[in-house]
């Protein structure tokens, strides 16, 4: 009789845990997984149209049919979860956020490596250009891109985002642009993506 309530005390007890897990956080009392943000190590970036598909750069499009898409390319993932108790663990490991960076971008520069005449016969750029001004930038998928400097401002990054650029100006003829793409983070990493090359017409 004595190792039956003994039997019966300890499920008792093993269900009020389980029901205090519960109510505090619906996915249960392990805290195993702590929150994540990213330290960004690099950039990558891809030739693509709007429907995602990836485009062969030694063919030429219309200038507002191809893009530059880049993306995170690698990555540290960091803690960020104080040892406060369990009690806030289990807040964060119940309510997972997308990942951040814990970086953002301080500049993306465009620089000219050819010269070429892209609006008109005397619209020349030479090399060294600061292509930053023929080009805007927004979330891959979007239709709302803005300016390079107004879109990156104030940009939280994250793990899955992708970015595109794109040109703004209809070439005058059928012409080939190629650029530098550097991306400098406000903690002083910089991504140098040598030789991009865009057919437009």
């Amino acid at each position: 009789m004595r190792r039956l309530g003994i039997v019966f005390l300890l499920y008792f007890l093993l269900e009020a845990v389980s029901v205090s897990c519960s109510l505090i956080c619906p996915c249960g009392c392990d805290t195993g997984s702590t929150p994540k943000r990213m330290d960004i190590q690099s950039w990558s970036v891809y030739t693509a149209g709007h429907n995602f598909e990836m485009l062969d750069t030694t063919k030429v499009y219309d200038y507002n049919k191809v893009l530059k898409v880049i993306q995170v390319d690698e990555r540290l993932y960091v803690s960020t979860l104080e040892s406060v108790g369990n009690m806030i663990s289990t807040a964060y490991a119940c309510s997972p956020a997308p990942v951040e960076s814990i970086q953002k971008i301080e500049s993306i520069q465009l620089i000219s490596r050819n010269e070429i005449a892209l609006t008109s016969e005397t619209d020349l750029i030479p090399v060294g250009t600061d292509l930053n001004p023929r080009f805007v930038m927004t979330f891959h998928g979007s239709s709302n891109p803005e300016p390079i400097n107004t879109f990156i401002q104030d940009l939280i990054i994250y793990d899955e985002d992708r970015y595109e650029l794109q040109l703004n100006q209809k070439p005058f003829d059928e012409t080939t642009l190629k650029f530098d793409l550097i991306i400098t983070m406000t903690d002083g990493k910089v991504t140098e993506l040598r030789n991009q090359i865009m057919k437009v017409k």
